[in-house]
């Protein structure tokens, strides 16, 4: 399968602007999802999954009302991600799972931010939809 991934949350950059702006993050990644699904019958289950993509990061400034333009540095970057979860099946169609992953990033080339800044160890909570 596929996922991705967005930073909704305004997180202040470390850097300013040009002429003295408050910066902000913008991120988003996604890729290919590999995913084992043990004993997928029982009523309770692990799985283990890996995401393997990449993604982009980029500063940017809020002008005015809704606008977020990106006048400033972006780079992108390569994103293996890798879980282990339990899953609920509360019914035929729907799961919910709770899992912990690692995030490692490699390649983000930008002035205020590393590569190390942006791995590390994630939590997730999962909804899955479908047919099982």
């Amino acid at each position: 399968g596929g996922g991705g991934y967005g930073l909704v949350s305004k997180i202040k950059a470390p850097e300013t602007g040009k002429n003295g702006e408050t910066l902000y993050y913008q991120m988003g990644y996604g890729g290919l999802v590999l995913e084992y699904v043990n004993n997928s019958r029982q009523l309770t289950h692990y799985t283990f999954s890996t995401l393997i993509g990449a993604g982009g990061l980029s500063y940017t400034y809020k002008m005015g009302k809704g606008d977020w333009p990106f006048d400033y540095a972006e780079d992108t970057f390569f994103i293996i991600e890798p879980e282990i979860n339990v899953e609920l099946n509360v019914s035929s169609h729907f799961r919910v799972g709770l899992g912990v992953g690692y995030r490692w990033i490699s390649g983000l080339d930008l002035k205020g931010i590393t590569d190390q800044d942006l791995s590390g160890v994630s939590a997730n909570l999962t909804f899955k939809f479908g047919s099982f």
